[in-house]
């Protein structure tokens, strides 16, 4: 069984700043049960300028909040961040990079 991941387009550069404070705000409002599964990561299209919001899928109460919508797990691993979370969550999610 898939798990659903969620995303959210941000904006572009400095645009973005405001919507990511404001995810990482709000998750702390989220965190329940294990919060190694939850988190949100990002990732800055430098050909678009955008910076989309990946909610892993034991985020997605935080991500319904935000308006983000299903997609698929990124794939770019080499350019994502983790926004908030664990700071073990990246292992968590992709453990083969």
């Amino acid at each position: 069984m898939a798990l659903t991941w969620y995303c959210k387009e941000l904006g572009n550069g400095v645009a973005s700043f405001e919507p990511a404070e404001k995810i990482q705000a709000a998750f702390r409002k989220f965190v329940q049960g294990d919060p190694l599964e939850m988190a949100v990561f990002s990732h800055h299209d430098g050909r678009n300028h955008v910076v989309t919001a990946y909610f892993s899928p034991a985020a997605e109460a935080l991500a319904l909040t935000f308006g983000a919508t299903p997609c698929n797990k990124p794939v770019h691993i080499d350019r994502l961040s983790l926004l908030v979370g664990h700071g073990s969550a990246r292992q968590t999610h992709f453990p083969k990079h």
